[in-house]
This record gives C-alpha cells, sequence and structure tokens, in this order.
C-alpha cells in the first residue's frame, strides 16, 4: 500500500524512509497548525502512531481535539521559558508566531495580526508532565522563527528523539536560520542527516544507523502519493464506484422500461377491447333508451288513467254519500216504521227457525191458525191501499222465504188467488230490477241494495 504523504515538502516520506519499521510509534509536534493540511504527522496517525501536537493558535487547537481524539493536544506555546507571552495570529494561516520581529514583517506586506496573550511551556515540562519514559521516535519544530527558544528550553541528554526535524530557513523565504541553535544539537550528540531546503534532520548519535535513510530526497522507491493526488484518485474511486452503480441502475432502468412497454402494450389491447365492448355497448344502450322512453310514455298512459280513475272514485263517493242521504230519509219514513213489526215478526221467525225446527213443526198446527187471522186481516188492509201495497211488496222482496209465507198465507185465506193477483204483486216493483249476480251479495250488501230500489220507487211515486 502506498504512503500518503500531506507534509509540505515531504519530511513525512523522509521521516517514514527511516521508522516504518516502528509499529504504532510515538511523535512530538511543535508547532503542528494543522491535523491534515501540511501535516508532518497525519500519515503516522493513519498508520496507528499516537502522540503530542502542540498548537497556540485556539481555533486550530479545536480541530486537532476533534480530528485527533486519540492524540494529546496541547493549546500552549513553546519557549524556554513557563508562563505566559503576546502570540501573534496572522490570519487563517501556520504563520502565526511569538515573535514579535517575524510578525512585524508580515504585518508589513499587509496581513492582518492579532495579538493575545497564550500559555508557555518548555519541553522539558512538556516531557517531564506527558511523555515520561517512552521514545519519542520523531520530534518537529516549526514555530516561525521561535526554534532556537525552543531547543534551549530542553535538556538533550534527558529528554532525546530518535530523530529530530527543525525549520531552517526564516519564514517564507531561503535565508538560513539554523547557525544559532545548530550547534546546541550537535554538542548534544545529534548527527545532522539531511536538508531540503526549508528544515534540517539530525539523528540521535544511539541511533546512527538510521543515518543511511537520509542520504537521498524522496524519491520513486518511496513508493509514496501526495494528499491531493490520494484525495482525487479516492474522489476517482467513489466516481467509478458511483458509475458502476448508475450503470446498473441503467440496466435496471432499461429492463424496467422494457416490462413497462411490454405492460403499456398490455392496457392498450385492453383499452381498444373494451373501446370494442362500449361500441357494442352504445348500440344495447340505444335499445335501452328506446325501452325507456316506451316505459316512460306508458307511465304516462298509466298516470292518467289512476287520474281518470281517481275522477270516478270521487263521482262514485258523491254517488254513496247522496245514496247514504236517501237511505236515512228511508229509515225515517212511515212506510219503514209502520213494517217495524212485520220485520221483527219474520227476524223472530228466522232466529228461531234453525234451532227450533222441530218444535216448530210441532207448533204449526196451534201457532199458524192463532196468526193467520191477524195477518189475513193486515193483508186485506194492504191489497186495499195499492200504494201501500206496492211499498210493502217491495219490502218484502227482501226476505223471499218471508215474502213467500206471506203470498201462500194469502192464498189460504181467500184473498189472494194464484194467477194473476200474485202476478200483478210481483210486477208492482218492477221499476227496480235486481241485478243478475244479487245472490252473490252479502247479507248487508243486499240490506243496502234493497233501500236503494225503496228510495228509488219512492222517488218514482212522487213523479206520478
Amino acid at each position: 500500500m502506498s504512503f500518503v504523504s500531506y507534509a509540505q515538502n515531504f519530511e513525512d516520506v523522509m521521516l517514514w524512509r527511516a521508522l516504518k519499521h516502528i509499529e504504532k510509534g510515538f511523535y512530538i509536534d511543535v508547532g503542528a497548525w494543522s491535523p491534515e493540511s501540511d501535516s508532518v504527522t497525519k500519515a503516522f496517525y493513519d498508520r496507528g502512531w499516537r502522540g503530542i501536537n502542540i498548537e497556540p493558535d485556539p481555533e486550530m487547537c479545536d480541530r486537532f481535539r476533534n480530528d485527533r481524539r486519540d492524540d494529546k493536544n496541547l493549546c500552549v506555546a513553546v519557549a524556554d521559558f513557563n508562563g505566559e507571552y503576546p502570540f501573534h495570529r496572522l490570519g487563517n494561516s501556520g504563520l502565526s508566531t511569538l515573535d514579535k520581529r517575524v510578525a512585524g514583517d508580515f504585518e508589513s506586506r499587509g496581513m492582518e495580526v492579532r495579538v493575545f496573550p497564550v500559555p508557555v511551556l518548555t519541553l522539558n515540562r512538556i516531557w517531564r508532565e506527558h511523555v515520561g519514559r517512552r521514545d519519542v521516535h520523531f520530534l518537529k519544530v516549526d514555530v516561525e522563527g521561535f526554534e532556537e527558544r525552543v531547543i534551549r528550553g530542553n535538556n538533550w541528554r534527558r529528554h532525546r528523539p530518535w530523530v529530530l526535524v527543525v525549520e531552517a530557513m526564516q519564514p517564507m523565504s531561503q535565508v538560513e536560520s539554523y547557525h544559532a541553535w545548530e550547534p546546541i544539537l550537535l554538542q548534544a550528540d545529534y548527527l545532522f542527516a539531511y536538508a531540503d531546503g526549508i528544515n534540517r534532520f539530525y539523528v540521535a548519535k544511539e541511533h546512527g544507523e538510521l543515518l543511511d535513510n537520509f542520504k537521498y530526497p524522496p524519491n520513486f522507491f518511496d513508493d509514496f502519493r501526495t494528499s491531493a493526488l490520494h484525495e482525487s484518485e479516492t474522489e476517482l474511486g467513489v466516481m467509478k464506484s458511483r458509475s458502476g452503480e448508475l450503470l446498473a441502475r441503467t440496466e435496471d432502468l432499461r429492463s424496467e422500461v422494457v416490462h413497462v412497454h411490454a405492460a403499456l402494450d398490455e392496457k392498450n389491447r385492453e383499452l381498444e377491447d373494451i373501446l370494442r365492448k362500449m361500441q357494442g355497448g352504445n348500440k344495447d344502450m340505444a335499445a335501452v333508451e328506446d325501452e325507456n322512453k316506451r316505459l316512460t310514455a306508458t307511465a304516462s298512459e298509466l298516470r292518467m288513467e289512476v287520474e281518470r280513475l281517481n275522477g270516478h272514485v270521487l263521482h262514485w263517493w258523491k254517488m254513496a254519500d247522496s245514496l247514504k242521504g236517501q237511505l236515512t230519509a228511508v229509515h225515517s219514513s212511515w212506510s219503514w216504521r209502520i213494517t217495524a213489526p212485520l220485520r221483527r215478526l219474520a227476524g223472530f221467525i228466522i232466529a228461531g227457525f234453525s234451532p227450533c225446527q222441530r218444535c216448530a213443526k210441532r207448533a204449526k198446527a196451534f201457532v199458524y191458525p192463532a196468526v193467520l187471522g191477524p195477518l189475513a186481516w193486515i193483508i186485506r188492509f194492504v191489497l186495499s191501499h195499492p200504494g201501500l201495497s206496492r211499498r210493502l211488496s217491495c219490502n218484502l222482496q227482501r226476505y223471499p222465504w218471508l215474502y213467500q209465507r206471506i203470498i201462500e198465507a194469502a192464498r189460504q185465506a181467500g184473498m189472494l188467488p194464484a194467477g194473476p193477483q200474485e202476478h200483478v204483486l210481483q210486477q208492482s216493483c218492477s221499476a227496480v230490477i235486481e241485478p243478475p249476480a244479487f245472490a252473490k251479495f252479502t247479507p248487508k250488501a243486499r240490506r243496502v241494495f234493497e233501500d236503494l230500489k225503496a228510495a228509488m220507487a219512492r222517488r218514482g211515486k212522487g213523479k206520478d
């Protein structure tokens, strides 16, 4: 797997060449600035190394706390004293410094400078409080002109990183600045190993075997890529993966389109069948409409017929009311009252006939001669008055049995011989003709019909 370099001048490539045999090593980065951009330690962190990042800029220190959670992140500056010192923040760049002269130079070039105090620690104190007795495999110092004071704040005989990388040029220039501090390192048995145009590399004398790794600058055999290239390749891989997914999705969509077209063709065929059925249904609908019109006309005729029948019903209702009035007049007439004894006698005879038929036969010889005398007088009186005879005859014809008995009694009494007289009596009500279905009438209907005949006979007499 190729090494990914994040450092500005491939410092991490040189360090990896010398220290790649160390698993999970330890580093200290003084003036770390960014957890990723131009970082000397990012590649090592990604490969399992851990260490201490020292950055006095509060904003950049917060980024370390978020991105390097497994590292020790100190928001302090480093010098040859412990305390507090003015920090010159030069915009959002890696040029911020404790050196007032350097900050003034950048400010004169138009850069914005903001000054505020920050805590300051020495390397000795940091080593004592945060490193202990562990090996530090490399130490990087990049503090924009304050390198000498950082180096003077460490006991190099006691605290000895294996490899030391120190910025050796004045900020943003090619003017060398290492002459003031390099003697301190050389006197502490550090061996100069390599200069890359910005930094100078030193190796502790006790790890002199690492010197051969610094003979040549980064090259093809280091098998590395820049972080920018790595990001581009990563994005390209993502794009290829996404492209493959899109192609697969395109194929799926193409297949779906084919299925949709097939389904659409099927639906079109179904629609054509429906249209044909609708065309056939239109003919049926026309026949239904004709039948509906015919039924509507029939219904209209039936409504007219109902209205006509309602008129007839109203007419006959009025006729019934009129006949009811006439019937009331009949019941209040003199002839109706005078024949009341006969009706009661007939009712008595009819009511007693059925249960007492045997007794009637036995009593006939006694009762009949007793009744015959008064009855003969009544018949004789009625026959002597034609009008009364006609009325009585009409009333008695309601009760055929009684009528026939009276006729027989009159014949036996010699008052009405058979022949013309009986015919005259029978014809006395001929003005009122019984309907053929009279025998099918209920008793109540017969009485009503007889009352009507009597009323009509009375009206005919009044005309005479």
